[in-house]
């Protein structure tokens, strides 16, 4: 192994990285939700994750989030500040 970084991540390693149950995860890969997990694939009989797969899912999401969050909002027109203000149409 080299050192204390685990090259491949089993099922209690994304439950406790993501901060939820092993069944949460399981429901997860079972609806294929990749948006919520990493997709994993098949090692034996048991669910894996590359960790390196896993951190750059992670540093894609974050990502993905600052973007958004720095994004500009999109222009309010004329009819949408009028219902903002409490005007009726």
């Amino acid at each position: 192994m080299h050192g204390k970084h685990k090259l491949i991540f089993h099922m209690p390693d994304m439950a406790a990285a993501f901060g939820s149950s092993e069944a949460s995860i399981r429901g997860l890969i079972v609806r294929k939700n990749w948006d919520a997990i990493p997709s994993p694939f098949k090692l034996g009989t048991r669910w894996a994750w590359r960790a390196e797969d896993v951190e750059a899912w992670l540093a894609a999401k974050a990502a993905n989030q600052v973007a958004e969050q720095s994004a500009p909002s999109r222009p309010v027109g004329p009819a949408e500040k009028n219902a903002e203000n409490g005007a009726v149409k």
